[in-house]
């Protein structure tokens, strides 16, 4: 993340009709490579950011929603927004950050979304995080991100992690150690609570 400043008169990238000037400066990518639970607490930054995990799982909060996240999935999270990320296992996550000025057009980008990966983005994020392409290359393979982008489905069959403290603590759990076969009777036990019928 950066600490410079930059202007937030909204614009999309792909109404831009020039895109002579602009360099990797204003769309930089990096890879995570973390070998266990990461969690970088809640937090925002004026740069929209994509985050996929491309090996691992991990949770994100934002905008009201609590989202468990794995490969075939990447989350949208518009500039400003408070976000709280943690990386769940180990594997490697690859994170864009870009200029609040440079976002895909349409309203759907004032928000945070998590979108399908499809072959294509994830090769482009891959070779979007390659500190050695020129300029030219970043930005065409920027423009055909967002283009991409634009058109990919929302996901809404990513697992939803539950407010409620006790029942996020059992979700936490049961992510932790899927092969857990405790029923719902059982965890409610645990709990001390009743399961509702």
């Amino acid at each position: 993340m950066s600490t410079i400043g930059y202007s937030t008169r909204p614009k999309s990238l792909l109404a831009l009709p020039d895109s002579r000037g602009r360099t990797f400066k204003d769309f930089q990518v990096y890879t995570n490579v973390v070998d266990g639970v990461t969690a970088y607490g809640a937090h925002r930054h004026p740069e929209h950011q994509i985050a996929w995990m491309s090996e691992g799982t991990m949770q994100i909060a934002a905008g009201g929603n609590v989202w468990h996240l794995h490969s075939e999935h990447l989350v949208w999270l518009p500039g400003t927004v408070l976000h709280d990320m943690t990386l769940l296992t180990e594997g490697c996550m690859i994170a864009a950050y870009a200029r609040p000025d440079l976002r895909p057009a349409g309203p759907r980008w004032t928000q945070p979304l998590v979108l399908e990966v499809d072959a294509l983005s994830a090769q482009l994020l891959r070779h979007l995080a390659d500190r050695t392409i020129d300029d030219a290359r970043r930005l065409m393979s920027q423009e055909l991100l967002y283009d991409i982008l634009a058109a990919a489905p929302e996901r809404h069959d990513v697992l939803a992690v539950p407010r409620n403290a006790a029942a996020s603590s059992v979700s936490a759990r049961i992510l932790a150690d899927p092969a857990d076969s405790r029923t719902l009777g059982e965890w409610a036990g645990e709990l001390g609570s009743v399961p509702r019928p």
